[in-house]
């Protein structure tokens, strides 16, 4: 929850692949580390070391994906679409 919570208000992330949230990083929202010490050490000076200008738009990235699809609205939406299909 604490990745959705962080992209959900534009802050970039580093998140391993237990996450179970891949297309976070697949769109470039989030920097993707497997579980180990030496791999999210890895991930975070790689976001460390990057502009502002990169740690902005992997925010917009994550803020725009959680939006379309993890708003209340679009759950919503998905919803009522899944209902009406089975009418």
């Amino acid at each position: 929850m604490a990745v959705l919570e962080a992209a959900a208000h534009s802050i970039p992330v580093i998140q391993t692949t237990e996450c179970n949230f891949p297309e976070l990083a697949i769109e470039g929202g989030a920097w993707e580390a497997n579980p180990t010490i030496e791999s999210v050490r890895e991930q975070l000076l790689q976001a460390l070391s990057c502009d502002d200008l990169e740690r902005k738009s992997r925010g917009k990235v994550g803020f725009e994906l959680v939006s379309k699809h993890y708003s209340w609205a679009s759950i919503a939406e998905r919803l009522v679409q899944a209902c009406r299909n089975h009418v």
